[in-house]
């Protein structure tokens, strides 16, 4: 699918519930939940399955892959449990992608920090880091 935004391109996206109210670009419509794109964008539900999307199963054997398809998982700091990491070997800081300080290789930058997502309050909202719960958002 592509994002109608920004026309990245993103294989086989299920995309990322998150219980906001938000324009869709799609609709021009304010709704919620909204499905986040790996490039940041989101559409609402309705729009993202007719632009191809699928649905999160919420399972938690379920499992979040970058763009070719590897197997990534949320980091393990503070500062970097927002981010998505595959675990290869790269250059950078610490020649891995994540889990801990280190970059995100060029197939996970995709998989980027979606913290700046507002809630209907105003506040920032962060994914949830267990398996059963990383495709829901919260704030607290």
């Amino acid at each position: 699918m592509h994002c109608p935004v920004c026309r990245a391109h993103h294989v086989n996206c299920h995309g990322l519930k998150c219980f906001v109210e938000a324009e869709c670009p799609v609709c021009m419509e304010k709704k919620s939940p909204f499905m986040m794109l790996p490039c940041g964008h989101g559409t609402c539900e309705e729009d993202f399955q007719a632009l191809g999307g699928s649905m999160p199963s919420g399972s938690p054997d379920e499992q979040m892959i970058n763009r070719v398809g590897d197997p990534v998982a949320l980091g393990t700091s503070r500062g970097s449990m927002h981010l998505y990491y595959c675990g290869r070997d790269i250059t950078g800081s610490d020649r891995t992608c994540g889990p801990n300080n280190g970059p995100q290789c060029p197939d996970c930058l995709g998989m980027r920090d979606f913290t700046q997502v507002l809630n209907r309050a105003g506040l920032p909202v962060m994914a949830g880091t267990s398996p059963s719960c990383r495709h829901l958002y919260y704030c607290g």
